[in-house]
């Protein structure tokens, strides 16, 4: 609210802001919390490239590739896992 009425050129303290909000029964709505699902080891080592980004093949079952995802839900977490054949 307080950057909207600055950015109107609007002369206003971030304090009276305050103070009108809770007189209307206004709430900011709140930052969404950064959930970290991985922790990364710095000293490990990636694992290597045998692909080196040649995915022109000329044979089906040879090279696969894969991922994996974490996604929140009310219920927990779903993972999803792809695996395709290049």
């Amino acid at each position: 609210m307080l950057r909207a009425l600055r950015d109107q050129r609007e002369r206003v303290g971030r304090n009276r802001i305050i103070r009108l909000m809770r007189h209307e029964r206004l709430h900011g709505r709140p930052h969404r919390r950064v959930r970290l699902t991985t922790h990364r080891d710095p000293a490990a080592v990636p694992a290597p490239n045998h692909s080196a980004r040649q995915f022109a093949l000329d044979e089906p079952n040879r090279v696969w590739t894969g991922d994996l995802t974490a996604l929140p839900t009310a219920q927990g977490w779903l993972y999803l896992a792809v695996l395709l054949d290049l």
